[in-house]
């Protein structure tokens, strides 16, 4: 009986130390996916002379992000609707081969779903801070329409004013309640044609 009961320990023993290797195996390919749709919060506090980031909702598509990921880098967090093809070259530009988050992701029409938001980054490195001593969290929308710059109405627009409220709302919400529990001023701006 003792040597059943060794011999079972032995093998359940081997079964999570063969489990615990598979999962780690799988676990870049699992990282590489979520940073691929969206679903990965980007590295923050890697740069001390430039702190803070800079969340620039984007609907679908956006005419300026590009110019904005080459000028400031990773301190732009970019939030798309599901990317496609026309966004799926920055994204792997700037992502160094999918290994570094770049970009959220939204699905259209849901910015005022919680769900949207859960895992976005929440944490005292995404307040910029001023040179008063004060936390602004910088919330940016680009409604900018890519196809027709003339475009007028809200069926013109890739990102309305409903959406991108919506989105200010829930992520000021998560960060006063998921937070690092400092006071923090928003500044929200609304880039349109």
């Amino acid at each position: 009986c003792e040597t059943l009961r060794s011999m079972s320990a032995g093998f359940m023993l081997l079964a999570q130390l063969v489990r615990t290797g598979a999962i780690g195996a799988q676990a870049p390919g699992v990282y590489e996916k979520r940073v691929r749709s969206g679903r990965e919060p980007p590295m923050l506090g890697f740069d001390p002379k430039c702190p803070g980031l800079v969340v620039r909702l984007c609907g679908r598509e956006s005419n300026i992000i590009s110019t904005s990921l080459r000028r400031m880098g990773r301190h732009i967090f970019p939030v798309f609707e599901e990317p496609h093809s026309k966004v799926s070259y920055l994204i792997s530009q700037y992502s160094d081969g999918y290994r570094i988050p770049v970009f959220w992701s939204v699905r259209p029409d849901r910015y005022g779903y919680p769900h949207s938001w859960r895992g976005f980054p929440v944490s005292a490195e995404c307040l910029i801070r001023t040179s008063t001593g004060k936390n602004i969290l910088l919330l940016e929308a680009d409604a900018t329409n890519a196809n027709d710059p003339l475009a007028l109405g809200d069926q013109a627009l890739d990102l309305n004013m409903d959406d991108a409220s919506q989105a200010y709302r829930r992520i000021e919400e998560e960060m006063a309640r998921n937070g690092p529990g400092i006071p923090f001023r928003t500044l929200k701006v609304y880039l349109g044609n």
